[in-house]
């Protein structure tokens, strides 16, 4: 129903996301061909970020950082449609997944 709201927030992250990969330090090693970073996050009803948390770790504390830092730098989002506004006057985004492929 809220696609496209949830959309404009996924390409605002990724772009941020993609950018915080590409300097990620050159010590950090990665030896798993695959890593997942799955995060939910809250807005306010104004589209600002009040939580970003690691739900489903990758077991690479720089690539989970990347999604959160990504998630931190792209607000405030958008204002959020009426109906996904819950009483409490917050915005409960679904969880939302980055996978690293190497």
């Amino acid at each position: 129903l809220y696609a496209s709201y949830l959309n404009r927030i996924r390409r605002l992250v990724n772009f941020y996301w993609s950018q915080n990969l590409d300097n990620l330090p050159s010590g950090v090693k990665l030896a798993k061909p695959r890593y997942t970073t799955t995060v939910e996050a809250v807005l306010d009803r104004d589209g600002n970020l009040e939580l970003v948390v690691v739900s489903a770790t990758s077991n690479s504390p720089e690539l989970d950082g990347a999604v959160t830092a990504a998630f931190r730098v792209a607000g405030p989002f958008p204002n959020p449609p009426e109906g996904l506004i819950e009483r409490d006057g917050r915005v409960y985004l679904p969880p939302m997944s980055f996978t690293v492929i190497l």
